[in-house]
């Protein structure tokens, strides 16, 4: 639908209509706020959990009592299998595909962003990305990188 068909008109109108109440609302909460560039540590995935990449008990799992863990188990796992990263490091290999350029380049940014403070480039994303200020799970950014990751695994 073109931006100039009375498609495209109505489209923005109705989509405004939306937007306005959500604005309004967003203003009022406490979730609306931008916060500080300082997290918490436990909110960010740290560096030594990459290894989950490629071995997934290597660093206990849920059900182990003695396993201290700074955040959620589920919120930084990152297992999606050997074999795929491994074809999703194929994949990102191919560079001159415009798909696999865009997914290989989706899923460090989301990466990058889940480890937070822990990566230099993280600063630069803060700056850069509108909205990343008021990111309450990073975390959840993971979802992202490992969705790439199987998408990737599959070209």
């Amino acid at each position: 639908m073109e931006a100039d068909s009375p498609g495209g008109t109505s489209l923005r109108g109705v989509t405004s209509i939306s937007l306005w109440p959500l604005a309004e609302f967003a203003a009022t909460t406490s979730r609306g706020a931008a916060r500080a560039f300082e997290f918490p540590p436990e909110e960010w995935v740290q560096l030594f959990r990459l290894v989950g990449l490629v071995a997934p008990g290597l660093l206990g799992g849920p059900g182990d009592v003695n396993v201290e863990r700074d955040g959620v188990y589920w919120e930084e796992y990152l297992y999606v299998g050997l074999l795929p990263v491994l074809l999703a490091v194929g994949a990102m290999l191919r560079w001159r595909s415009p798909v696999a350029r865009s997914l290989a380049l989706g899923s460090v940014v989301a990466l990058v962003f889940a480890l937070g403070p822990h990566t230099p480039m993280y600063r630069l994303l803060w700056a850069v990305l509108p909205g990343v200020d008021r990111f309450r799970f990073p975390t959840r950014v993971l979802f992202v990188f490992e969705l790439g990751l199987a998408t990737l695994a599959g070209l």
